[in-house]
């Protein structure tokens, strides 16, 4: 049973506990390898090492048989071994400080983008305009034909008939609850429902 010694996966799973080992599965994984497991009596050494476990510890991977050593090539083994495991820990650690790098880009174009949107919608944003009655109405108009078509053909009617402030404001109630089931972006529908107010504001106060 000296024979054996842990794999570099038989290490890995000692540190991870990446298999579902049972308690004398993992004793014996333990010992195998070390000199507390030379140390013990051959009867001893059965009882706990039986066949059955040393097959199923190799079919796992996690032990190997091997020839007779000598203490300087038992020692390189070691050597190897603990080599290998460092080299996996740190192919781990830089992926992930790769991952964490590919985070903070991921962060920074989605920022650059939302910032941008922001700034883009702040520029399309247009002073509000004095508007005659006649512009208000074709203004509505448009802006209906454009979002409802011929969903709001009677409305445009109403619209198009209007020969005051008063009946287009009533108009403009309509109007807005209109738009309002359409599609439009709501900054935009607000900056229309704004301009509209704005222009009705300013003939109301000449009259």
């Amino acid at each position: 049973m000296s024979r054996y010694y842990k794999t570099v996966q038989g290490h890995t799973a000692l540190e991870n506990r990446q298999f579902n080992l049972n308690v004398r599965q993992r004793r014996l994984l333990l010992l195998i390898g070390t000199e507390d497991f030379n140390k013990l009596s051959d009867q001893f050494r059965r009882k706990i090492a039986s066949p059955e476990l040393l097959e199923q510890l190799e079919a796992m991977g996690l032990i190997q048989s091997q020839m007779p050593l000598s203490s300087n090539t038992t020692s390189k083994l070691e050597t190897k071994i603990t080599s290998s495991i460092s080299m996996v820990s740190r192919q781990n650690e830089l992926a992930n400080v790769q991952d964490s790098i590919h985070h903070q880009v991921r962060t920074n174009q989605e920022y650059r983008v939302s910032n941008d949107t922001i700034q883009q919608q702040q520029v399309e944003i247009t002073p509000m305009a004095m508007m005659a009655f006649e512009e208000i109405k074709t203004f509505m108009a448009e802006t209906l034909s454009s979002h409802c078509g011929l969903l709001a053909r009677q409305l445009l009617e109403q619209i198009k008939n209007a020969s005051n402030v008063k009946q287009l404001k009533i108009c403009q109630m309509q109007w807005i609850t209109h738009l309002q089931e359409t599609r439009i972006p709501p900054q935009q529908l607000n900056q229309q429902l704004q301009q509209v107010n704005f222009a009705l504001q300013h003939l109301q106060l000449e009259q």
